[in-house]
């Protein structure tokens, strides 16, 4: 018990050392006190993060052993299943490769589509790792814009290697700039294409080139904004994006459990359906998405060309 508390004093100590010292000393004992009121769970997660497979990755994650004590992904996970979920992303990146790994692992952001809207300014799609999403996964795409002021929206997820449809996406937020003229603007020159709907777009053509078959979405009811706080209150904690209505226009379904399965093939109108006076701007978009889909397949044949798979067997 108390050792288990002692481990996790120590590591919240290296993974806040950038932190001003009252900051630090408080995730300090949020940390220890976890380990103390669940000893045995905190001591066979922290054997698991000393294993071999995990110290490339807990280098570069230094907060990752704390993940599991709290939300992540979905209110309804138990600590078990986010320890497996964080696994198997990791155990999926990993098999993806090398360079993949080191990639993803990095604090900046490797660019997988770099691409100009319709006034000439360019656009970059990347790959990387945000703390802000460290409870609603493992991996972040970008989409940024310097002539829109930087960053746009992001999309985080993470894989689950499941029993009944073997690898698995989940989307576990899609959040972007609380400035409306900016998102207005966004959408404007992407042809119409709404920036939180390029975002699912990226992770399905994503998916595509990766061979998963099987995509779902956060539900509202269940995603991680509900519980961080420690009583949420759904006057003042209220979530401003709504995440079944773009699910459900992404062609998603609701489950039982919360999550929306969504389709990984994107569906395109076919000029006959859209309005004379709108197919020239939703030709443009196409093909827009059409050379962001060309260079994520590129990005993601390059990125995987080497394997560092077999210490995982041990940890799974």
């Amino acid at each position: 018990m108390f050792s288990s508390a002692k481990q996790a004093w120590i590591l919240a100590a290296g993974a806040f050392s950038n932190e001003h010292e009252k900051y630090r000393r408080k995730q300090q004992y949020k940390s220890a006190w976890h380990a103390f009121v669940f000893p045995l769970f905190a001591a066979k997660w922290f054997n698991i993060l000393n294993s071999s497979a995990l110290k490339s990755v807990t280098q570069y994650r230094s907060r990752l052993y704390l993940k599991p004590f709290r939300i992540y992904m979905s209110t309804k996970w138990s600590k078990g299943r986010r320890v497996k979920v964080i696994l198997d992303t990791y155990s999926f990146i990993s098999d993806l490769g090398e360079n993949f790994l080191l990639c993803v692992l990095d604090d900046g952001r490797f660019p997988i589509a770099t691409f100009h809207l319709k006034d000439g300014a360019e656009a970059t799609i990347s790959i990387g790792y945000d703390e802000r999403y460290r409870k609603e996964g493992e991996l972040v795409f970008f989409f940024d814009c310097e002539h829109l002021g930087g960053f746009i929206f992001g999309a985080s997820f993470c894989f689950e290697n499941t029993p009944e449809k073997g690898w698995v996406c989940r989307i576990g937020c899609v959040q972007g700039t609380k400035n409306e003229n900016i998102v207005n603007a966004a959408q404007d020159f992407a042809h119409g294409l709404r920036p939180k709907s390029l975002m699912v777009f990226v992770i399905q053509e994503f998916c595509k080139c990766l061979n998963i078959h099987t995509l779902y979405g956060v539900g509202q009811s269940i995603q991680a904004f509900r519980r961080k706080h420690a009583i949420h209150i759904q006057c003042l904690h209220k979530i401003h994006f709504n995440y079944n209505q773009l699910w459900t226009e992404s062609g998603g379904e609701q489950g039982k459990d919360g999550w929306f399965l969504l389709p990984v093939l994107v569906h395109k109108k076919r000029m006959e359906e859209i309005k004379t006076n709108k197919r020239a701007m939703y030709r443009r978009r196409y093909m827009m998405m059409d050379n962001i889909a060309r260079q994520i397949s590129e990005s993601v044949h390059l990125l995987t060309a080497s394997t560092v798979k077999d210490e995982w067997s041990a940890v799974l």
